[in-house]
């Protein structure tokens, strides 16, 4: 019938773009993962700020403000990212999508296959996004309310504007991918959709050019990184540096690692040896998408290692922030008549008269005094008397006695101002719970973001390298030769990477204290503590992600070991 032929034809590209998905869910599925999780996060960030707390509760305002920064940097990150993620995708799929074309399907159709494709996955990703972010927002927020000390028991409210920006993103993000994928398709005939998937690439011209290029500037980035001082360029120079040394690292890796396996390929007695002879031509054949991914695992392992470290540093670092900026909880001036400095008995009989009244009100409120002291100040502040002290007891009482001792020492002779720090130390405590909340949250996307270039990076390179190693096989290569090959050559491009990132650790140590710095942390041997450990433990984790991907990559590239 007419009317059931047509229902068939409207279903029959979204049922196709379904079972693609489904056939090729070792490639999607990771790819919907890390759209869920940046999502997710993203959202939780947009629930928090369009949260009345954020305007209500006290302090709140500052940790709002880091989420809003936070927010805005992720989104950034994640769209050149979920781009790049995506090239692989659209790689592996461009072979079935010249089948389609061989077999009379048309352009315009397989634009609208792929849009469904698109669609669907918005679809699941935005909606598992929402979905979790509405399970566990409510935790996350309470432990950024326990992270920055502000109430836990505050209420916490959903809003749709969070929602609307989550959609938007990544609707975004999906259109620039879908656009480039139509692109992509659009220009190439069937047979080059066909072959295109297994395509080498051509060798980049003037390498030479490019590799100095790229010693050149690293070189600048990591002299930025140890010559920046603390002044109102700081910032630029951070970014100088990062944009310095994430331009080196990609010529380097592109047009170094071509000068190197060139010089290897030349060496008759390295490169003419089986498990030789397939690493150093398997890597000249894919050496630009090759490089890409290298850059990235490198660059997103800095990130990881330099944002953890960061993290931890302030985490153990706040007491010591705190002492640094407040000495002493409470201070007390007094100004004596027409210029006369502080000496004598006068100033002592003034310190003595508010220790009195201080042990008194102390006592009655059931706090201690610690650090008590007073001085007449001399020079630009002659004629200045100031009282400082120290309490230790719970909040309320303390906030009990310092509201009683303004009133009490403001009635005395020459009182001048009375200032307590309790707020302001709150204050601060409430902006570096926001920079924990949101280096945990970075820590862990450009963690994922590692996880994810690595599988892609096996899986790809896997269907690439299965046909080079059936046909060694064919000529003698034999399974144990060929397990050794895959062996050396995961052992060259992994830990390359690790190594760059380590390198660049190193050298970015000596900013990242200057950074800390701004915010009074001046602590290098903390910094360098924490930088120690937690490269420590991410060489571990990365080393295991690389075995775990590594299996991958042996069941696709050696079906016959």
């Amino acid at each position: 019938m007419p009317g059931t032929k047509t229902r068939k034809s409207v279903w029959l590209l979204p049922r196709l773009s379904l079972m693609a998905i489904r056939r090729n869910a070792a490639t999607y599925l990771p790819y919907i993962g890390v759209c869920v999780f940046a999502m997710f996060v993203f959202f939780v960030f947009g629930l928090i700020l369009h949260n009345d707390v954020v305007n209500t509760l006290p302090r709140a305002a500052y940790a709002g403000m880091l989420m809003l920064m936070g927010q805005i940097l992720l989104g950034l990150v994640m769209i050149p990212f979920l781009y790049y993620t995506n090239s692989f995708l659209i790689k592996r799929r461009k072979r079935e999508l010249g089948l389609y074309r061989i077999l009379g399907m048309e352009k315009k159709h397989i634009g609208l296959l792929m849009f469904y494709e698109t669609l669907l996955i918005y679809v699941i990703v935005v909606v598992c996004a929402v979905v979790l972010g509405l399970l566990f927002s409510r935790l996350l927020f309470l432990f950024l309310l326990n992270l920055a000390e502000l109430p836990v028991n505050a209420s916490f409210h959903v809003s749709f504007p969070p929602v609307a920006e989550t959609f938007s993103l990544f609707g975004l993000i999906s259109l620039i991918n879908l656009g480039m994928n139509l692109y992509q398709v659009g220009k190439a005939n069937p047979v080059e959709l066909l072959g295109e998937s297994g395509k080498g690439e051509k060798e980049p011209r003037h390498i030479w050019l490019f590799s100095l290029i790229g010693a050149a500037s690293l070189g600048r980035g990591y002299w930025i990184a140890l010559t920046a001082q603390m002044n109102s360029k700081i910032f630029d120079h951070f970014f100088m540096a990062v944009f310095f040394v994430m331009l080196g690292t990609y010529f380097l890796f592109t047009s170094g690692s071509i000068l190197v396996l060139r010089a290897l390929k030349r060496r008759a007695s390295f490169y003419y040896r089986p498990e030789n002879f397939v690493t150093v031509s398997g890597m000249l054949y894919r050496m630009k998408k090759n490089a890409a991914g290298l850059v990235n695992i490198c660059l997103f392992s800095t990130m990881v290692i330099i944002t953890v470290t960061c993290t931890v540093a302030v985490y153990q670092g706040i007491p010591m922030i705190l002492q640094d900026h407040y000495p002493y909880r409470i201070q007390v001036r007094f100004l004596e008549a027409a210029g006369a400095a502080w000496t004598g008995p006068r100033g002592e009989a003034v310190g003595e008269a508010v220790a009195a009244e201080a042990r008194r009100l102390a006592l009655e409120e059931g706090v201690a005094l610690l650090d008590y002291q007073s001085a007449s100040l001399e020079g630009d502040e002659a004629g200045v008397l100031q009282i400082v002290m120290n309490l230790d007891g719970n909040e309320e009482a303390a906030d009990a006695f310092s509201r009683r001792l303004d009133q009490s020492v403001s009635r005395m002779p020459g009182f001048a101002s009375f200032t307590d720090n309790w707020e302001r130390m709150q204050n601060d405590v409430s902006m570096y719970g926001g920079l924990l909340f949101i280096g945990i949250a970075f820590g862990s996307i450009f963690l994922i973001c590692v996880l994810i270039a690595m599988f892609y990076k096996q899986i790809t390179e896997g269907f690439e390298d299965r046909k080079n190693f059936v046909i060694m096989h064919r000529v003698g290569l034999s399974g144990p030769e060929a397990l050794e090959t895959v062996q050396k050559q995961m052992r060259l491009v992994f830990y390359l990477p690790m190594a760059g990132a380590l390198i660049h650790t190193v050298i970015a140590l000596r900013l990242v204290n200057v950074l800390l710095g701004s915010i009074d942390l001046h602590a290098p041997w903390l910094v360098a503590g924490a930088a120690l450990a937690v490269s420590a433990v991410f060489t571990g984790v990365y080393y295991v992600c690389c075995r775990r991907t590594a299996r991958t990559y042996y069941r696709i590239a050696l079906p016959e070991r």
